[in-house]
């Protein structure tokens, strides 16, 4: 009767042992494993052509992930950005936008027609007078020059000063 339970305990041991190394892991567990490893969700917004979050190869360089987003915009700054540090999952990339408004001014001495006109109070006319001015004069020193062109005074020098360049 002993050699019975004996048996039988080893026949339980057995079963647990099989059971314990022979567990099937799920598959569909062993691909979402394999895609998360190789794939990272990343969100660039700010200075950039197309924001949004991409999914992009684990490993991608942040240049590869602008390049995919449609490059930044004219306005974005990147030289505080190191462009082949590898993204990572879950981060949040903004390009910021240049402080220096300098480049986005409208130059009094180059600006066209159409240019001059979507500057503040500027229509047509002035448009006109200023290129007039421009080729009869030669280029402007500084801004406050344009003040010398007919028709343009202080009042209209103020509500343009802030977007014009020479």
């Amino acid at each position: 009767m002993e050699k019975k339970y004996i048996l039988i305990g080893a026949v339980i041991i057995a079963l647990i042992y099989y059971q314990m190394n022979n567990k099937q892991d799920d598959p569909l567990e062993e691909v979402v494993s394999i895609v998360e490893e190789e794939y990272v969700y990343v969100d660039i917004k700010g200075e950039i052509t197309s924001p949004g979050v991409y999914m992009v190869n684990y490993g991608t360089r942040l240049y590869e992930l602008i390049e995919l987003a449609g490059g930044v915009t004219s306005n974005a700054d990147i030289s505080s950005l190191n462009l082949s540090k590898i993204v990572e999952d879950e981060t949040a990339v903004t390009i910021k936008q240049f402080e220096d408004k300098s480049h986005n001014f409208i130059s009094i001495n180059t600006a066209d027609q159409i240019m001059l006109m979507t500057l503040p109070n500027l229509g047509e006319a002035k448009a006109n007078a200023i290129i007039k001015y421009r080729d009869a004069n030669g280029p402007f020193v500084n801004t406050e020059d344009i003040m010398l062109v007919p028709g343009i005074g202080e009042s209209i020098y103020e509500s343009i000063k802030d977007f014009i360049s020479i």
